[in-house]
């Protein structure tokens, strides 16, 4: 007969098994759950310095062609920092110039280009979040 005070348990081998089962299920578990997050910061530095670049165009759009310049300031959007390059290429190629292998005049271009790279101020690690755009600010108005 057995008594109250002989109560059978788990023996260490049933508690091992069952450790290991929840360890095989839970790793990548885990494993999937990191990943998404770093993902999610990964994607949101991308739109944010996606949308400081689209920002810098739309102050470069308003601005007349005479007044674009190179210039290079700070941004804090969120919780990060970043720094707005603007590069701007006013370049025409010489007359007598040959483009892509054809020989003959080169037209100038109709078109001054400007470059914005929006670059994070501190640097994370694995992070490729410098994007650099090219956009093209026509040099000739509308005509009627």
């Amino acid at each position: 007969m057995k008594g109250p005070g002989n109560r059978r348990g788990y023996t260490i081998v049933e508690v091992l098994v069952a450790m290991g089962i929840f360890l095989v299920l839970m790793v990548p578990l885990a494993w999937t759950a990191i990943q998404s997050a770093q993902g999610k910061a990964r994607a949101r530095r991308i739109d944010d310095a996606v949308a400081l670049s689209r920002e810098d165009w739309g102050i470069v759009r308003k601005s007349a062609k005479s007044a674009i310049r190179d210039t290079s300031y700070p941004r804090v959007l969120g919780a990060s920092s970043y720094r707005i390059d603007r590069t701007v290429d006013t370049a025409r190629p010489p007359a007598d110039s040959t483009t892509s292998g054809l020989s003959g005049p080169t037209r100038a271009r109709p078109w001054t280009a400007v470059r914005t790279c929006v670059v994070p101020l501190a640097r994370v690690a694995g992070s490729d979040t410098s994007r650099c755009y090219v956009w093209r600010v026509p040099s000739v108005g509308i005509q009627p």
